[in-house]
């Protein structure tokens, strides 16, 4: 049996006070990170794009896709399931590790074999060795799975932000040289996959956890019951939201598809700053108050939702009246075509990111027990 934890006495304002004050101070960590880290990208990007051609940018993006998929699904949520947990995290971290790895490992032998069928399918061959470097990514996530989930669970945002600025500063000393010497994609590729494992040291020895696997039944199936559903739901969002690279691809080339990488990035600037630290904080904060009852979670929602709104709208407006001399000013005249894109893509990153905060909520409405 996994213990059950009491909830302490007071008033619902009261311990949703608490639980707000933790995960308050992890998202002000979390937003710090993103800030520098989002900077930082930005800085990288500009670089880049003066460096590389639309088409180097395509074949990236299609590789970006088949990883952003399985980034979703290779722990099978794991990591959200081990934020959740009600018991001693202890307990159920060497099964978790497991799983997430197991899993993380046959995503890759798969991404390996399907590689070349992939890159044909969305007519640009050129892609299938930068599919399996880039995918690399997915086995290092594999690894640090439950040491991410611990430092989320217990509001350690500024160690997980630490490590993955450390991570970008990796990205970044091997990325650039790259592009300089004519590497191409694999510059992008060969960058985000050194900054992974990067990551992946820091957050391996911040986690605090034994090295150790195991596999228990019973806390398999536990974990399992939660994290399927959770992996499946993402997976289908990320394939809704990365399907256009290969339908661009194999419709308009890798040229086009470069244009709309582009444009996506730009609009997830305020998504990957805002949203993200959201994410690294609303499963732990809202699983902690979905422990005492429903009504504290609500409540905890309620307050969430206006201040989310208010922040991204304004942003968007901006975003899509200034999309053609944004573009021009800071890529050059080469990137124009991305300005038409980027337009649509302001409007739709308000409801991408509604849409996922409901989604975070729904997920804490549930429990791994």
């Amino acid at each position: 049996m996994v213990d059950e934890e009491v909830a302490p006495e007071g008033s619902t304002a009261d311990q949703v006070g608490s639980i707000g004050r933790k995960a308050g101070r992890g998202l002000r960590w979390s937003l710090l990170g993103n800030f520098f880290l989002k900077l930082g990208s930005f800085g990288i990007g500009l670089i880049l794009a003066r460096l590389l051609t639309p088409d180097d940018f395509g074949v990236y993006a299609l590789a970006l896709a088949v990883t952003a998929l399985l980034m979703h699904v290779n722990d099978f949520g794991m990591i959200a399931a081990g934020v959740q947990w009600r018991g001693r995290f202890e307990e159920m971290a060497p099964t978790g590790s497991t799983i997430a790895l197991v899993f993380s490992v046959l995503g890759y032998g798969v991404v390996w074999i399907l590689a070349p069928a992939f890159a044909s399918m969305a007519n640009t061959p050129d892609a299938a060795p930068v599919v399996r470097l880039l995918a690399l990514v997915i086995v290092v996530d594999g690894v640090t799975a439950m040491r991410v989930s611990a430092l989320q669970r217990r509001f350690e945002q500024d160690r997980l932000t630490i490590a993955i600025m450390a991570g970008w500063s990796a990205n970044a000393v091997l990325a650039v040289p790259l592009a300089f010497a004519g590497a191409g994609a694999y510059s992008f590729a060969g960058g985000q996959v050194f900054g992974s494992i990067v990551t992946g040291v820091f957050v391996f020895k911040a986690g605090h956890l034994p090295i150790g696997f195991a596999f228990d039944k019973a806390i398999a199936l536990k974990l399992l019951a939660f994290g399927v559903p959770l992996a499946a739901s993402l997976g289908v969002e990320s394939i809704l939201l990365n399907a256009d690279y290969i339908i661009i691809g194999n419709a308009l080339g890798s040229a086009a598809v470069g244009y709309y990488l582009l444009a996506f990035n730009i609009s997830s600037w305020v998504p990957g700053l805002i949203g993200t630290a959201v994410r690294f904080v609303s499963i732990a904060g809202f699983s902690r108050l979905a422990e005492r009852n429903a009504r504290e979670l609500e409540e905890g929602v309620r307050r969430s939702v206006p201040l989310l709104v208010t922040a991204i709208l304004p942003i968007a407006v901006v975003m899509a009246t200034l999309a053609t001399p944004l573009i021009a000013f800071l890529y050059g005249d080469q990137w124009g075509p991305s300005a038409a894109v980027l337009r649509i893509l302001a409007v739709l990153m308000i409801v991408r990111m509604v849409t996922s905060f409901a989604l975070r909520f729904s997920h804490q409405a549930g429990a791994c027990r």
